[in-house]
């Protein structure tokens, strides 16, 4: 008797045993899969694009070239490399507010200053005797206009309308 209770309890735990295996093979999510580091990383740079999207960053800027037609093209920051900007109505020299909005990044005049007077050296010109670069006093480069000025000299210059202009300092 003992031994028949044995086998059928046996059976029993087999057969229940089966049973929850089956379930919990059949429960379990085949969309499961490994993400690769390359994925993360392209996740990463959506991501951030998102946000630099949806928070624009601005900043000042100093157009350095324009196309001929009150078009700015291209402005650095401070002494940061030159950038590629879409400024209507700026001119090489112009201070701009500028936009950053991860495709483009969008200047618009700085409409806060008035004229002011500063000296500067500056740090290239064009050839020509005219300076196209100066720095100031904080180390800050800034794009201004400078007649019969060349690399090195001294200049005094003067901010009207967002455009500096500079003269050699005597």
């Amino acid at each position: 008797m003992l031994r028949t209770v044995g086998k059928t309890f046996g059976a029993a735990l087999t057969v229940l045993c089966l049973a929850s295996t089956l379930a919990i093979a059949q429960s379990q999510s085949p969309s499961w899969h490994y993400t690769t580091p390359s994925q993360i990383q392209a996740q990463e740079q959506q991501q951030a694009q998102m946000v630099a999207q949806a928070h624009p960053q601005s900043r000042y800027m100093t157009c350095m070239a324009d196309d001929g037609k009150g078009n700015c093209t291209a402005a650095a920051e401070g002494n940061s490399p030159t950038e590629v900007v879409n400024g209507e109505g700026l001119i090489m020299g112009d201070r701009m507010l500028c936009m950053d909005l991860g495709s483009v990044i969008d200047c618009q005049p700085a409409t806060n200053q008035a004229a002011t007077a500063s000296n500067l050296t500056c740090t290239s010109d064009d050839g020509n005797g005219h300076c196209i670069a100066g720095v100031a006093a904080d180390g800050q480069v800034i794009a201004v206009i400078g007649e019969d000025v060349q690399t090195g000299d001294q200049m005094t210059c003067v901010t009207t309308d967002n455009v500096m202009h500079c003269t050699l300092m005597r």
